[in-house]
């Protein structure tokens, strides 16, 4: 089976698209009995960071820190369901719950913090 899914209002680019299914619908599709495979076609978003050698260097900080505090601050975790079972044979809904949530914009990767001395620098 093959199932294509789209925004004919424009306000959601191929990228958008494909990164919320990749998120929010792939696991769990990939989980139902009978399912053998889930591809989602596309990309997902993605975030390039450059590194200053010089500034690794004067700040004493190695490529395996900045990407150490990039994956620690950078996660969503569940944090639990509303709704699930054992639920009431009258419950209707259930929805996810998450904690933390990627970063997507420049600015919030520029505010990652790769260090912190005890004395708050």
């Amino acid at each position: 089976m093959v199932i294509g899914l789209g925004d004919r209002s424009g306000r959601s680019s191929n990228i958008d698209i494909s990164d919320y299914l990749s998120n929010n619908f792939e696991l769990n599709l990939s989980r139902i009995e009978g399912v053998g495979e889930v591809n989602v076609f596309g990309s997902q978003y993605a975030m390039r960071i450059w590194l200053d050698p010089t500034k690794l260097r004067q700040y004493q900080l190695m490529v395996s820190d900045v990407r150490t505090a990039i994956e620690n601050q950078n996660t969503q975790v569940a944090a639990g369901a509303i709704g699930e079972l054992p639920a009431s044979h009258d419950q209707y809904l259930n929805a996810k719950v998450t904690s933390g949530s990627l970063l997507q914009t420049p600015e919030q990767f520029e505010n990652i913090i790769i260090k912190a001395n005890q004395n708050g620098s």
